[in-house]
């Protein structure tokens, strides 16, 4: 039926062929040498298309939406095959990205330079740490006047309420597996724990040597020019250029005049969304649906609802698909809830039972999201990603002197003794922390045997290596709690070897199309992102994920 209909769709519509070549001529004709594009304050592996009727309703409603990866992987190669085409022009603002993503930005440009493209990064906000670690694999990197470059070197942050919600006469109950497990010590510590100093130390060493070798090799300044920028801290464009971390001063209307030796205006730029609907306009529908490697991304928050209840939907029409041949699962999540876990890594293993299966963790992938991947093959992720956290923890407010205080009184009729222990604001009895205490000791003990089996290791061996404590992927790897470091191509390429296909099998994203709500609200990874800071069961510190 799919092969008649895409025949008749194809007999319909060939009287307007001749339109389709005269189109393709006239693009030829106004080929121009720099692509531009305009990158967003958040990136996405996959962003689909808002809903056709709400861009004719809206226009300008895709600005909203983060910037995809698999779009910009795809500019790549295209740009890579062009002749025609000099180079790339990036428009960057400042990003709200986390490092693996910062990373997988940078190598797309470092990728181009190879393939004899020449790369420029416009910066018309400034930059932090993370757009000069982009920029710096550029060919020339170019700044406004009346911007600044905020360099001041990396510290990890976070505020602590303890003594505020004591002062409110709000007591908290904390169990958790184990000591690094630290997404409750804001509200239970006036300070980080020797733990989390530690953890949040390991990774400012790491991101710090990144961010130095992007300079020395990108910007070719030694160790000395670098400290300086440091301790300087805050520069304006005309400084920036003085210390070696821009090329020019210059304003976006000259952009033109500054990469093609003279030209005046823009008519030697092409849109980068242009550039690439023209080049891959196909006239004719394809009769038959080809073999894919799917992808399937979890980001943000782990918790009941539509957006697990969609992932769960992809995942099963990926098992029953006959032109699957391996799943990618792209998990970008700092964790969450322990039975939407369970349930999604039950989906993962499903599917791992009919095909290859292996993971890749964006700029976080931690407690949950870790959890899920146990049910992969393998596991890739970047050296910069926060990984790791396998732990439990989970918390019980307890508000009887708070409503004191406000003089509220409860009563509560029960026929069990533990019936209210849930809705009763009171504090517990030892017997009842002890049941707390088991359910998340049996939670831990169930992680920590997932993580053993999928490690092929003892469970005496990984639980050190648990314990609720995070890892950068480069710590992971050399832990053996990854298999390989690397981004999603490095992902789709060891699928294809796993699964016995060539690279000319695509890779296909599999997600349900979003809603107009979530269209509005800027889409799913937008709300990902405002909710990531939100403390759930198996939450990361916001002081690590923080860390600009």
């Amino acid at each position: 039926m799919q092969v008649l209909l895409a025949l008749l769709w194809n007999i319909v519509r060939l009287p307007l062929l001749p339109l389709f070549f005269l189109a393709k001529m006239a693009q030829k004709k106004r080929a121009k040498s720099w692509v531009h594009l305009k990158l967003r304050r958040q990136v996405s592996e996959y962003t689909p298309p808002s809903p056709k009727l709400l861009r004719r309703l809206m226009p300008g409603i895709d600005e909203r939406q983060p910037t995809s990866l698999a779009r910009l992987r795809s500019l790549r190669d295209t740009i890579s095959a062009d002749p025609k085409v000099e180079g790339l022009v990036v428009q960057m603002p400042m990003m709200g990205i986390g490092w693996a993503s910062a990373r997988a930005i940078r190598e797309l440009f470092l990728e181009l330079k190879k393939e004899g493209k020449q790369v420029a990064v416009f910066l018309p906000d400034g930059a932090t740490h993370k757009e000069l670690y982009i920029a710096s694999a550029a060919n020339r990197v170019f700044a406004p006047h009346g911007v600044t470059f905020a360099c001041v070197g990396l510290a990890a942050h976070g505020f602590f309420f303890r003594e505020l919600l004591d002062s409110l006469g709000i007591e908290l109950d904390v169990f958790r597996r184990a000591e690094f497990k630290s997404a409750m010590e804001r509200f239970t510590r006036d300070e980080m724990s020797e733990a989390q100093k530690e953890q949040s130390g390991a990774l400012l060493e790491l991101l710090d040597g990144l961010i130095r070798d992007a300079l020395q090799n990108g910007r070719h300044l030694d160790n000395d020019a670098i400290d300086a920028i440091f301790a300087r801290g805050m520069a304006s464009a005309p400084r920036a250029l003085e210390s070696g971390m821009i090329d020019a001063v210059l304003y976006e209307d000259e952009l033109a005049t500054a990469l093609t030796a003279g030209d005046e205006n823009d008519e030697a730029f092409v849109g980068a969304g242009e550039y690439l609907a023209l080049k891959h306009a196909r006239f004719f529908r394809p009769l038959r649906k080809k073999d894919y490697i799917a992808v399937v991304s979890i980001e943000g928050t782990i918790s009941p609802g539509a957006s697990a209840n969609k992932v769960s939907e992809s995942l099963r029409a990926i098992r029953k698909s006959k032109r699957a041949k391996g799943l990618v699962l792209h998990i970008d999540s700092p964790g969450g809830a322990v039975s939407t876990s369970e349930k999604l890594r039950r989906e993962v293993e499903l599917v791992a039972r009919k095909m290859p299966v292996l993971a890749h963790f964006g700029d976080v992938a931690a407690s949950g999201g870790y959890y899920i991947a146990t049910s992969c093959h393998e596991i890739i992720a970047s050296p910069e990603t926060i990984t790791g956290s396998i732990g439990v923890i989970s918390a019980r407010p307890n508000l009887s002197r708070a409503l004191q205080r406000l003089k509220i009184h409860s009563d509560t009729l029960s026929i069990h003794p533990r019936a209210d222990i849930l809705r009763n604001p009171r504090p517990l009895t030892d017997d009842e922390r002890e049941t707390f205490d088991e359910d998340v000791g049996d939670m831990y003990s169930r992680f920590v045997e997932l993580v053993a089996a999928a490690r092929k290791r003892s469970v005496e061996e990984v639980e050190p290596l648990c314990r609720g404590r995070v890892y950068s992927g480069h710590h992971a790897k050399e832990l053996g709690l990854l298999d390989d470091l690397g981004g999603m191509q490095s992902a789709l390429d060891r699928v294809r070897i796993m699964a016995n296909v060539s690279e000319t099998v695509k890779a296909r994203h599999i997600q349900a199309p979003k809603s107009i709500v979530e269209a509005l609200r800027g889409g799913a990874r937008s709300l990902a992102v405002e909710t990531r800071s939100q403390a759930g069961a198996w939450a990361l510190a916001t002081d690590i994920s923080d860390i600009r």
